[in-house]
């Protein structure tokens, strides 16, 4: 890829009339997002810590689920006794039972500081991509701030990484036996798009064999620096992500006495390594054109352009940050359209029908028609695309 700044636009699509007529799905974007607002600074508090109680009665979480719910199953798995660290592990039962499956391993988001696995949210997402890219997902409980600081969640994620390594060798009884790990993907949004990133960087001085990571993914990440960026300040208000409330997460997280420039913060910053030092795999960076964390986003994603790694950004022009956690808005089918292809990329053999002179039909409609018929895997809804002439270029 070159160095030049290349991002994939994806403007919104209009959502189905079905979605349009349906106020319960308006009502739901409203509520959560506005009780947002008016609670999260009684759940953060100004002397630092957090009002745990009043957080956990507004948060909706979900049981794992052994038998199949949609065709995909779960189970919860403690990875570390002592720091009582944990991961749900989603397991498509629809698939071949004797093919190996790509694994993602996914941090979640919350400023370091809040939300977890469980949360349904969470498990509605994870869920989600399980059945959609047809991979094991194993998504972490890494411990929070502000009991326990920078770099603990770090730590966290590299000790799930190694964990997953554990399983080749004494794998848990829970643990899915039919994971290919010369196919391992680390993926997180926010908060854990951050800890992608470092773990990352610590996986590619490390020995993970026979670990392979075959590329990251980061949602929306979790960057920011001292000085103000324009969409931090035009945004600073946003959805889900206020700048005030920003500002308190990194203080929670950050070692006592440190600004917004440290490395953890300011990646792309002058005390940060510099990126043309850091072994990464190939990478996809999701940006939201309503985040207020966008043009850290952008930064992040050029200068890894210009540092030569294989980095695609794409830009979900009206998406505000966390839009994922609503399953009708249009750009999280879109989303989880993305993973899929990154985590199964097309071969030449799967491209050789785009020579067709079949016309080919919008992304919109694809996906539409994807929801409805219920397609899987990467390998129907390829099927899909070569019998409608489906590209997803059609989308930029």
């Amino acid at each position: 890829m070159g160095i030049c700044s290349q991002i994939q636009r994806r403007p919104y699509i209009a959502a189905p009339l079905w979605i349009l007529k349906n106020m319960g799905f308006q009502l739901d974007v409203w509520f959560i997002t506005t009780l947002s607002k008016l609670l999260i600074f009684k759940v953060l508090k100004k002397n630092g810590t957090i009002n745990k109680r009043l957080f956990n009665s507004v948060t909706r979480t979900t049981k794992a689920r052994r038998k199949p719910s949609n065709g995909v199953s779960s189970v919860d798995i403690t990875i570390d006794q002592t720091t009582a660290v944990w991961c749900r592990v989603y397991v498509p039962t629809y698939a071949d039972p004797d093919k190996k499956l790509p694994i993602i391993i996914y941090f979640h988001g919350g400023g370091f500081v809040l939300l977890s696995p469980d949360i349904k949210e969470y498990d509605t997402h994870c869920r989600r991509m399980a059945k959609m890219s047809e991979v094991i997902v194993v998504s972490v409980c890494y411990r929070k701030a502000p009991e326990w600081k920078h770099p603990t969640a770090y730590e966290d994620g590299f000790s799930a990484l190694q964990w997953v390594r554990s399983q080749v060798s004494t794998p848990h009884p829970d643990f899915p036996s039919n994971v290919d790990f010369s196919r391992v993907f680390l993926a997180g949004d926010s908060a854990g798009g951050n800890i992608v990133h470092h773990v990352a960087a610590k996986a590619g001085v490390s020995d993970i064999s026979p670990l392979v990571l075959g590329g990251i993914l980061l949602i929306q990440p979790f960057f920011g620096g001292e000085e103000r960026t324009v969409s931090e300040i035009r945004f600073k208000h946003g959805k889900l992500c206020d700048l005030k409330e920003s500002d308190w997460y990194w203080k929670a997280f950050l070692p006592v006495g440190s600004d917004r420039d440290h490395p953890s913060c300011n990646v792309c910053g002058p005390k940060s390594p510099a990126f043309a030092t850091l072994t990464l795999p190939r990478m996809l960076v999701i940006i939201g054109g309503r985040d207020p964390l966008q043009d850290r986003q952008i930064q992040y994603g050029e200068a890894m352009q210009k540092a030569g790694k294989e980095c695609t950004l794409i830009n979900y022009e009206k998406a505000f940050h966390g839009f994922f956690a609503f399953r009708g808005i249009k750009y999280t089918s879109m989303l989880h359209y993305e993973i899929e292809e990154f985590v199964h990329p097309p071969t030449a053999e799967d491209k050789s029908y785009q020579g067709s002179t079949t016309p080919r039909m919008s992304t919109a409609s694809y996906l539409d028609e994807v929801s409805r018929q219920g397609i899987r895997s990467s390998h129907q809804s390829l099927q899909f695309q070569q019998q409608h002439g489906t590209h997803t270029e059609s989308a930029n």
